[in-house]
């Protein structure tokens, strides 16, 4: 039995020569990434010291600072796939969220049950300082440090 091996090396070219073809619009995309990502880091940066300043809610600042990083990564990662693969749209993303929403509703449920009690209990520690310095046994009186005793 013969192989020809014609065919195999000719398709190999063809999809040599279609990467090649394609290594400017690849490289180009990668540009486009890195920056968004620069982008990404500014933007988490300047809201982290915008919470900083105000010295308060600290942990908002880091929590939407990595939020506005991640939604930029993303904007990034959809822009660059476009110009790397000019047959991708993000409309057909969404298209395949959409037929595959049974099983994404099943991750968002489990997402949620795992993240809301997290949430709850970090805005319960927002307001925790200003219900303990309203209930202080010790409000108006002062305090007497003692030497525990041996």
């Amino acid at each position: 039995m013969k192989f020809d091996f014609s065919e195999a090396t000719k398709s190999l070219h063809e999809l040599l020569r279609g990467v090649l073809d394609r290594l400017p619009y690849i490289g180009a995309a990668l540009v486009v990434l890195v920056i968004f990502f620069l982008i990404a880091k500014g933007v988490r940066a300047l809201v982290r010291n915008l919470a900083e300043r105000s010295r308060k809610r600290r942990n908002v600042g880091i929590v939407l600072g990595r939020l506005a990083q991640w939604v930029i990564i993303f904007l990034g990662l959809l822009i660059a796939l476009v110009i790397a693969i000019p047959s991708f749209k993000p409309g057909q993303l969404v298209q395949l969220l959409g037929i595959s929403s049974i099983a994404i509703g099943f991750a968002f449920r489990d997402i949620l049950q795992i993240s809301l009690p997290v949430f709850c209990s970090f805005c319960a520690s927002l307001f925790a300082s200003a219900t303990r310095s309203n209930t202080s046994p010790t409000k108006g009186r002062s305090r007497k440090w003692r030497r525990a005793r041996p």
